[in-house]
């Protein structure tokens, strides 16, 4: 099983997953394919951002994947 995969499984069987982490680490991407995989699993999911993460997220997720918008 790869390591998303793991994530994925045990924010289905334990809790929802917490992300601590530093933008521009690749964070974004790992973040955007979690949400999207477990986006059917839950009424709805929440975002927190003590710097405004939340907005360079998604605008550098909408260069990347089309669907961006949609998924969160």
């Amino acid at each position: 099983m790869n390591p998303l995969d793991i994530i994925i499984e045990s924010s289905k069987v334990v809790t929802p997953t917490i992300f601590n982490h530093e933008i521009g680490s690749e964070f974004e991407s790992v973040l955007y394919h979690v949400v999207k995989r477990l986006k059917s699993e839950y009424k709805g999911f929440i975002v927190i951002s003590f710097t405004d993460a939340y907005a360079s997220i998604l605008k550098y997720l909408e260069s990347i994947y089309k669907d961006a918008r949609d998924v969160f």
